[in-house]
């Protein structure tokens, strides 16, 4: 990380990005992975830096963080993310957060109420995702078979979310700290049991986090939003959060048309 982080004024918010495959589908969760290099090329020579998952609570609850900080996160745990997300990262000193799927590690991502324009991707198996956390990445959890946690019961909900964690820290041999909500969808039985298990949970809100976003669903980008643009730098811009906003009310209407919620 850049010597100088340390002297950066703090900011009271700080973007999250979610990324899922990197390959060349045109399905809402893959980018390409020479779209993904221009991304965090971009970042970096914009000087901004990442923050690990320690760094950005830490920050949460000073009241903000160095500015150019990004938080990177990776959901699903897809395979392809070893030939070409950690390569790049590791060139630019990135750091990242992966949540993983525990009940599919080795599988595909099939999960049940996938629109068929997504297709099932192989995913990181069990020694994979040890590599990872061995990088430096930290591990999250992502549930046990990825359902809409809306759609189960309270106990239903429980199993997902905490015999995910238990299996990923057998998997990984350290604390799973995070929990990435399947969907965004963060019923409130589920951000209970966050709340008890993990020191934070992430959603999908296309806004930036402040300090005021409550640990158990801190806003992320989804990074299908920003395929379209092969530079990151201005992220921080107030037209940047603008955009965001105004993509985030179109969103919860395709999903209430989508979804009936």
């Amino acid at each position: 990380m850049p010597s100088d982080a340390p002297t950066r004024a703090a900011v009271p918010r700080v973007p999250i990005l979610a990324y899922h495959s990197l390959d060349e589908g045109p399905s809402p969760i893959s980018i390409s992975p020479a779209r993904f290099r221009d991304h965090m090329q971009s970042l970096h020579d914009g000087g901004w830096r990442t923050l690990s998952l320690t760094e950005l609570l830490e920050g949460h609850a000073a009241g903000g963080w160095p500015a150019r900080s990004v938080v990177l996160t990776f959901d699903d745990g897809m395979a392809n993310l070893a030939r070409h997300a950690w390569p790049v990262l590791g060139r630019l000193g990135f750091t990242a957060v992966l949540f993983a799927v525990s009940g599919r590690l080795g599988g595909s991502s099939d999960w049940p109420g996938w629109p068929p324009s997504v297709p099932a991707l192989p995913l990181l198996d069990a020694r994979a995702l040890r590599d990872a956390a061995a990088a430096g990445f930290d591990i999250g959890a992502h549930s046990v078979s990825h359902p809409r946690l809306s759609r189960l019961a309270p106990p239903q909900i429980e199993r997902e979310i905490v015999d995910c964690q238990a299996r990923l820290q057998d998997v990984v041999g350290r604390a799973v700290r995070c929990f990435a909500y399947p969907f965004g969808d963060a019923p409130p039985a589920a951000v209970d049991v966050v709340a008890r298990r993990f020191e934070a949970g992430f959603g999908i809100g296309l806004a930036h986090a402040t300090p005021r976003s409550p640990v158990t669903t801190l806003e992320r980008i989804d990074a299908y939003y920003l395929r379209g643009r092969a530079r990151l730098a201005g992220l921080d811009s107030p037209s940047m959060r603008a955009w965001l906003s105004a993509r985030s009310v179109l969103r919860r209407a395709g999903r209430r048309a989508s979804y009936g919620t």
